[in-house]
């Protein structure tokens, strides 16, 4: 069955990962090695008009560092995104709480991975993809739109 997806809706999705792509560039110049990973509705594809970019930035340079002030270290966060930042260490235990693994379980793009987070996904029982992998799929999906 040929899926028929509005071409607006696919370009809205590839500005989406442009602008988690943008994120990933400022959170390796304010913190060098990070790990950046796109999860919620812009990773599944069900997100609307509404819907925000949620990402996760996994750094070292977080540790000893308040929630709040976190956010000071990254100064560029493209609009629209939503960022959660996280040590390695807090993102193993988030994966341990069936809130974030099912979270995590539907869908999570892996946008830069210089901590290798992946294989601490994997060893989760959660399938990542890459985010090349994610625009490779809605490309090929632009083969199939209608103009609405």
């Amino acid at each position: 069955m040929k899926v028929r997806v509005p071409r607006r809706r696919l370009e809205a999705w590839l500005r989406a990962l442009e602008a988690v792509e943008a994120l990933a560039r400022e959170a390796r110049r304010a913190l060098g090695r990070v790990s950046v990973l796109l999860h919620g509705s812009y990773a599944r594809g069900d997100f609307n008009i509404w819907s925000d970019i949620d990402a996760i930035v996994v750094s070292e340079a977080f540790e000893g560092v308040r929630v709040l002030d976190r956010y000071d270290l990254i100064s560029e966060t493209p609009p629209g995104v939503e960022l959660v930042p996280m040590t390695p260490g807090e993102l193993r235990a988030s994966i341990e709480k069936p809130a974030w693994r099912h979270a995590l379980k539907r869908g999570v793009v892996i946008v830069v991975d210089d901590l290798n987070v992946e294989r601490l996904l994997r060893s989760a029982g959660i399938e990542p993809i890459t985010l090349e992998e994610l625009r490779s799929r809605i490309k090929k999906l632009m083969g199939s739109t209608v103009e609405v």
